[in-house]
């Protein structure tokens, strides 16, 4: 049985929670709550984020809510929503991603709200989904990029225990068409010696 199969099979939490959080996967009926996150977070996200769009039906989100939830059961994509478990906010959204099976690598992303950023949310929520990676998924490596403009990012990657692998000049553009650099930062498990 290869890893990927493994994982299929293993039973895996869809809901962590944290002090202040409640970090869990998309269910039926999400699609209302992140499209109200993106909508009115659109100038905090659209610096950073490609794939904000203005004009995002209520229905896309539904849309990608569901597809979520099919890629966590295919265990091709691990997306999580972050909600203050006080009220329930929708705060934003992180994930394990392009997972390498045979590595056992993932890429890790993240995005908070322009009202829940800045309080913490997103690392506190970065630290439970790299755990859970380590722990449920037998992560030997996960890796997270930003651009050298998004010192936000960067200190979340850095508060989690992620290390500076490289910077890279020039590597993309940024959403609004420009020139853009990026840093990766990366955390692995510990090798039994």
């Amino acid at each position: 049985m290869n890893h990927l199969e493994s994982c299929i099979l293993r039973e895996l939490p869809a809901v962590l929670e944290t002090p202040r959080l409640i970090v869990r996967a998309y269910q039926n009926g999400d699609g209302a709550d992140l499209h109200a996150a993106i909508q009115r977070s659109l100038d905090h996200l659209s610096p950073w984020m490609p794939w904000v769009n203005p004009k995002q039906t209520l229905d896309a989100a539904e849309v990608y809510g569901r597809t979520m939830q099919a890629h966590w059961m295919l265990r091709t994509d691990f997306v999580f929503q972050i909600r203050r478990k006080s009220d329930q906010a929708f705060l934003g959204a992180l994930g394990l991603h392009e997972p390498d099976w045979t590595t056992q690598s993932f890429t890790m992303g993240w995005w908070t709200t322009a009202d829940g950023a800045g309080q913490g949310h997103a690392t506190e929520a970065a630290q439970a989904v790299l755990d859970f990676g380590f722990a449920h998924l037998n992560a030997k490596r996960i890796w997270a990029g930003c651009d050298v403009d998004n010192a936000a990012s960067e200190r979340v990657m850095q508060k989690i225990g992620m290390a500076l692998e490289g910077r890279f000049v020039n590597d993309g553009l940024k959403p609004d068409g420009r020139v853009r650099s990026s840093l990766r930062y990366a955390k692995v498990a510990k090798v039994a010696e």
